[in-house]
């Protein structure tokens, strides 16, 4: 019902900025600061843009970079598609998603 989906939306919020937090406090202990307004895009676009392309780090980056294109749609509909819903197993897959990422962050050199 309607409360569950209210709650569903949270879940998937607070996962994205898990995330999110997540990636920034590692590129804040590598000495980058995101201080502008766009600082999303600069923590998330230094994922996509770093590494190189041909080294396992650069891979790992850009895999990190597309997971978080799609948890973020998915947070991005949870707080502006008023008819988007979730079964309980979507909402899970979403955090699991989330937390593998964090997980490959924490794993990054």
């Amino acid at each position: 019902g309607a409360p569950s989906q209210l709650m569903r939306r949270v879940v998937i919020g607070r996962a994205y900025y898990a995330a999110f937090h997540a990636a920034r406090g590692a590129l804040r202990e590598q000495g980058m600061s995101a201080a502008d307004t766009h600082f999303h895009r600069q923590v998330w676009g230094n994922f996509r843009e770093t590494g190189g392309p041909e080294t396992a780090e650069g891979a790992a980056r850009r895999e990190i970079a597309e997971v978080r294109q799609w948890l973020h749609r998915e947070r991005t509909r949870a707080d502006y598609d008023e008819w988007a819903s979730w079964s309980r197993r979507e909402c899970r897959d979403v955090v699991r998603e989330a937390r593998a990422l964090i997980d490959r962050i924490e794993a990054l050199p």
